[in-house]
């Protein structure tokens, strides 16, 4: 099977508090989780939330979130 990482990046000016960035990635998150998935070559198994990370971009203005996930899938038989 394959496993499979991927990072999502999100930046936000809304607020100083991250708390835009945070529900960025939750919105993004439901809708992944919830979504049927498909793949033509290979059978989907899961996708799963790896983490989370918040820091403040080097422009002093723009808040930075990292949505980390990891899939897993195998060949279709």
């Amino acid at each position: 099977g394959s496993e499979v990482y991927l990072d999502i990046h999100i930046w936000s000016r809304v607020d100083r508090s991250f708390a835009d960035c945070k529900k960025i990635a939750a919105t993004i998150w439901s809708e992944i989780s919830a979504a049927t998935i498909t793949l033509t070559e290979n059978h989907f198994l899961l996708i799963e939330r790896e983490s989370e990370r918040y820091m403040r971009d080097s422009d002093g203005i723009s808040l930075h979130g990292v949505l980390s996930l990891r899939a897993l899938a195998e060949p279709a038989a």
